[in-house]
């Protein structure tokens, strides 16, 4: 099933966590779901606890992803360390207190520097944990990314053996990124296939 994901309500403005940092996605978040067994949007309040939705979408076989950015807010790291900082948070607050299955970034605003530095230290707390974590990203249409492009460049310079790579596509046309299915079997598979064989 495909992953889901929680993302912050854009009506709740600065995302901040429970934890205090400024990078983080507030408690708050709009958790959108879309499977064969449902189809339906929950609001969770302020004070509302994650855990029993997390725990209610993971019975049905679904992934769920804290989503860090969107286009509402400005958000940036500061540093390398930095970046180890909110890989620390999200790793504590959103992977292992409330068992998301792992982080999407959706980097639209703010500064593009520092993101490739945070996805290791979060594989390196999954390898040390004995669990897996999924990372994924929110690439805008424009290749290169304006936000992600480093860290998705990083991406082609880690060992990644047992690493899957899915691409999410948009399935009409009103959505930015369509592409027809023809277009992409000639045009983008060969060119993910002819990457992986290296």
């Amino acid at each position: 099933m495909v992953g889901r994901v929680i993302r912050n309500s854009p009506e709740l403005g600065v995302p901040v966590s429970s934890r205090g940092h400024r990078n983080l996605p507030s408690p708050a978040a709009h958790l959108v779901a879309t499977s064969h067994e449902i189809d339906r949007e929950v609001d969770l309040v302020m004070d509302e606890p994650m855990e029993p939705v997390v725990k209610q979408m993971k019975l049905i076989g679904t992934k769920v992803l804290v989503s860090l950015g969107e286009p509402f807010n400005t958000y940036s790291l500061k540093s390398v360390d930095d970046a180890k900082v909110v890989a620390k948070q999200l790793w504590d607050s959103y992977v292992d207190e409330v068992n998301f299955d792992g982080i999407d970034f959706r980097i639209e605003n703010g500064s593009a520097l520092y993101y490739e530095y945070l996805a290791q230290p979060l594989k390196d707390y999954a390898t040390k944990n004995n669990k897996e974590i999924i990372l994924s990203a929110f690439p805008g249409c424009v290749y290169p990314d304006e936000y992600l492009a480093r860290a998705i460049n990083a991406w082609n310079l880690t060992v990644h053996d047992k690493t899957k790579l899915f691409l999410g596509i948009p399935v009409t046309k009103d959505i930015p990124g369509f592409i027809l299915f023809d277009r992409l079997i000639d045009t983008v598979i060969p060119h993910i296939s002819d990457e992986t064989q290296d």
